[in-house]
């Protein structure tokens, strides 16, 4: 679990969330494909707010307060649908160094990011392909979740 406790907060809420679509799905299919659906939006969502934030926190040990408004704007504005190749474009606008520890810690073709690729990709595909396609499990996204933890904890280490 993450350290930061706003971090935590947002996972917490995905959790919950799970949880809810899990026990409510398991008596209506229907149900658990528009859950399902539901989940790759807020756990995008989740995954977005998350980077922005740790990079606004990052930004703020600057103590300068502009610089801090104008990263997280920055941010805000073209941080968007955060697949794995997107934050490890945004770690090395910072630093290469920062974006080289990523990799290694969180290597392109591992299991985190290609969980995190997935549910950005599945997001995507619900709205432009529609639920009727959609072919994503409750079950799926449990696992796409936990498989994306260690990405955010390791964006804690780098970035707070």
């Amino acid at each position: 679990m993450p350290r930061d406790i706003y971090v935590t907060q947002r996972c917490q809420e995905i959790e919950f969330a799970l949880s809810d679509a899990k026990s409510w799905s398991i008596s209506n299919a229907k149900l658990g494909a528009y859950l399902a659906g539901y989940l790759t939006v807020v756990m995008t969502g989740v995954v977005e707010d998350c980077v922005e934030y740790l990079v606004g926190q990052r930004a703020a040990r600057a103590q300068d307060l502009e610089l801090r408004a104008f990263i997280s704007k920055m941010a805000g504005e073209h941080f968007r649908n955060p697949d794995y190749a997107q934050i490890a474009r945004f770690l090395r606008a910072f630093s290469e160094s920062y974006r080289d520890n990523f990799s290694a810690k969180i290597p392109p073709n591992g299991s985190a990011a290609s969980a995190l690729n997935s549910v950005v990709d599945n997001k995507n595909s619900l709205g432009h392909v529609g639920i009727f396609k959609f072919q994503v499990t409750v079950g799926d996204m449990e696992d796409y979740y936990h498989r994306i933890v260690p990405l955010l904890e390791t964006l804690e280490d780098i970035l707070l």
